[in-house]
């Protein structure tokens, strides 16, 4: 007989190392830091009847949910209208945080538990599976809030977040940014501040990435910084594009090209501004702590 086939192991997610995913669709839920809150765009796995269900969920600085939306309603066989009113429109989950979920749930956060809320109900009349996957998302949101905070940097695909460190000076958010390498330019390493108006305040490159002697055709106000400071996020993107991508800068340089302009390293200089620039609100709530 032929042996069993060995399934391909899943791919890594950000989400590997957060508490309570046995229930979560990792690789189709993501989150972002926006006005202050962590909004997450939670997908489920099924939970048999009920099929996945897609959710926004916002996380407040308590750690407690401000917002509850139901997406996409996996629940099966019009079992919909089974499920607890109050959880479809929210008023059940809002202000709750992870110790209220558990609390419902149990310390293992497992599905038969969940029946515990529903005053004897079974699943046939009252649409248990739903209800859960609700409350698990829910609790998968409210657990994992510092977490989440921690890895919710915008614009960070040409940033080594793991030798990125940040610091706080009264309010002031003081990146120490190392880039990833990119083409022909290796990693840069800078010193950049950002105030309270969100715009860079001190532009320094500490180490400079440039190879073969390109550093020289680098733009001089990005060496020096006078083209940096003063600016913030929305002046960075009206440069890169909203995507931020490497391939869009030759637009700043007069159609030169990167062949006598240094196009990669006048690139990751801007782009190390416009990652400090757009998260100084998240630098400034972790306290330099991330």
């Amino acid at each position: 007989a032929e042996p069993e086939p060995v399934p391909e192991p899943e791919p890594p997610t950000i989400y590997d190392d957060f508490l309570y995913t046995d229930y979560i669709d990792k690789a189709n839920t993501s989150h972002k830091f926006e006005n202050g809150e962590v909004v997450y765009d939670i997908k489920t796995t099924g939970l048999y009847p009920a099929e996945a269900f897609e959710l926004t969920i916002k996380v407040g600085s308590n750690g407690k949910i401000t917002d509850f939306v139901i997406d996409d309603n996996g629940s099966t066989y019009d079992y919909e209208q089974f499920m607890m009113p109050d959880i479809l429109d929210g008023t059940y989950i809002e202000g709750k945080g992870a110790s209220d979920f558990l609390a419902v749930l149990g310390e293992g956060a497992k599905d038969e538990t969940l029946s515990q809320i529903e005053s004897g109900a079974t699943s046939s009349d009252h649409a248990t599976k739903s209800n859960f996957l609700c409350l698990y998302a829910s609790l998968f949101a409210t657990a994992n809030y510092d977490a989440a905070l921690a890895s919710a940097w915008s614009y960070s695909d040409y940033i080594d977040l793991t030798s990125t460190t940040t610091s706080v000076e009264g309010d002031v958010a003081v990146f120490d940014i190392k880039t990833t390498g990119l083409g022909m330019a290796e990693a840069f390493e800078l010193t950049i501040k950002v105030g309270s108006n969100g715009k860079i305040t001190d532009f320094v490159i500490d180490d400079n990435g440039s190879t073969y002697d390109y550093e020289q055709f680098m733009m001089p106000d990005i060496l020096d910084g006078t083209y940096i400071e003063g600016k913030g996020a929305s002046d960075f993107l009206a440069v890169l594009g909203e995507g931020a991508k490497d391939e869009t800068l030759s637009q700043i340089e007069s159609g030169a090209t990167s062949s006598d302009h240094a196009t990669k390293s006048n690139f990751l200089c801007l782009y190390a501004s416009l990652f400090a620039a757009a998260n100084y609100d998240l630098a400034i709530i972790l306290g330099g702590n991330a």
